[in-house]
């Protein structure tokens, strides 16, 4: 091969590897889809604390007594599975769908169920103290005997739940909707209403509501004298930290 001969195929060749090499970057560059993590089957007292779960998607899942505490499960799928007496202590369920499950008796001490769907799902006795409830919905749930002592939430949707013995104490609930939901015995102990509907609740009587407070926009069954207005509320606490970052584990798929 002459002179001329070898530099012109040099040159093909610099010119191939340019381009594979743009072409690679091109495709390092692109945004690459998040896998779907399935996770199902039977798991009592599996322990899936401080893991990565983020979009999971639980299918025919039964992990009663598991724990996950301090996991991220945003954005999880786990409708119609069984997690009786669960623990998601100061995990984060932000945005998940846990609709026509069943959570009776599981703890959701501190956690963050913020945009959370949990439509006719069954959380009879389940703890929710300190939770963060901004826009949850339990329409139509079963949460007879469940615990929201300090819980904070906008928006939170009550209706058509059974709230029976449900305790309220201490919670504050801006703009909480109740439309035909069950406050037979509910407790409202210093509890915060104000803009809440309760208008439209069922068995719901003025004892129960005599140490709450509200303000002009809270809406009350019809007979019911107004609640007293409530004092500039004090900052909300930081929720403690549920894991240093370093330490969460992803499961293999």
């Amino acid at each position: 091969m002459n002179t001329r001969a070898r530099v012109a195929a040099f040159a093909t060749l610099a010119s191939l590897f340019g381009f594979a090499g743009e072409a690679a970057a091109e495709r390092a560059a692109e945004p690459v889809a998040q896998l779907t993590m399935n996770v199902g089957g039977v798991c009592p007292r599996c322990n899936l604390s401080e893991r990565d779960l983020t979009g999971a998607v639980f299918k025919q899942a039964h992990y009663p007594q598991a724990r996950f505490r301090g996991s991220i499960l945003k954005r999880a799928k786990a409708s119609q599975g069984v997690f009786e007496d669960a623990d998601f202590t100061l995990a984060n369920l932000a945005g998940a769908s846990l609709t026509n499950a069943k959570f009776d008796g599981a703890v959701f001490h501190f956690a963050d169920m913020t945009d959370c769907e949990l439509t006719s799902s069954s959380l009879r006795a389940a703890n929710f103290h300190d939770a963060v409830l901004d826009r949850a919905v339990f329409t139509m749930a079963l949460l007879a005997d469940a615990d929201f002592t300090g819980a904070h939430g906008e928006d939170v949707v009550f209706v058509g739940a059974d709230l029976h013995r449900a305790d309220f104490s201490e919670a504050l609930l801006v703009k909480a909707v109740f439309s035909g939901a069950d406050l037979a015995e509910a407790r409202f102990d210093n509890a915060r209403l104000e803009g809440a509907d309760l208008s439209n609740a069922r068995n719901l009587s003025p004892a129960q509501l005599r140490d709450a407070c509200g303000d002009a926009d809270t809406l009350l069954p019809e007979g019911f004298r107004p609640l007293r207005v409530c004092a500039p509320a004090a900052p909300i606490p930081p929720r403690p930290p549920a894991v240093r970052p370093e330490r969460l584990a992803t499961p293999r798929r």
